[in-house]
C-alpha cells in the first residue's frame, strides 16, 4: 500500500512539474515550493532532488519492483471490493510506461518516460 501511495504520488508531482516546468518555471524552485507546502513528500525531496533534476536516474529501487508492489496492493484493493479509481488509474499507467522500460530499469527512469511524452525535461535552470 506504502508503494502504490508513493508511485501515485511520483506520477502527481511529475505532471505537475512538467506543467510547470513548459510554461517556464524552475523546476528546483517548483520542488523547493512543494517541500515547504501541503505537496511536500518523500518523491520530491528525494527522487527529484537526487535522481531527477542531476539527470542521473540512478536510485537504487526498480520500477519492476515498484510495479510488483503497485498489482500486491492492487489485488488487496480489489479483494476489499473498493472502488479505489486513482489507484487505479496509477497502475494503470505505470503497466503503459514499464513496458518501454528495460527490465533493470530504476524507479526515476518513469519520470524521464514521462519527459520523454511530454517533450518537456525536468532540468534545473542554470
Amino acid at each position: 500500500i506504502n508503494n502504490l501511495i508513493t508511485a501515485a504520488t511520483l506520477l502527481a508531482t511529475t505532471e505537475g512539474m512538467l506543467a510547470g516546468a513548459k510554461f517556464g518555471l524552475d523546476p528546483t524552485a517548483m520542488n523547493d515550493v512543494l517541500e515547504v507546502s501541503t505537496g511536500g513528500s518523500w518523491v520530491g525531496n528525494t527522487q527529484f532532488r537526487r535522481h531527477i533534476f542531476s539527470r542521473r536516474y540512478d536510485d537504487q529501487f526498480k520500477a519492476a519492483l515498484m510495479m510488483k508492489d503497485i498489482d500486491i496492493a492492487s489485488r488487496v484493493i480489489a479483494e476489499a471490493t473498493l472502488d479505489a479509481p486513482v489507484s487505479e488509474a496509477a497502475r494503470c499507467l505505470w503497466t503503459a510506461i514499464q513496458q518501454d522500460l528495460p527490465a533493470a530499469a530504476s524507479l526515476s527512469e518513469i519520470v524521464r518516460a514521462l519527459e520523454v511524452r511530454s517533450g518537456v525535461e525536468l532540468k534545473p535552470k542554470a
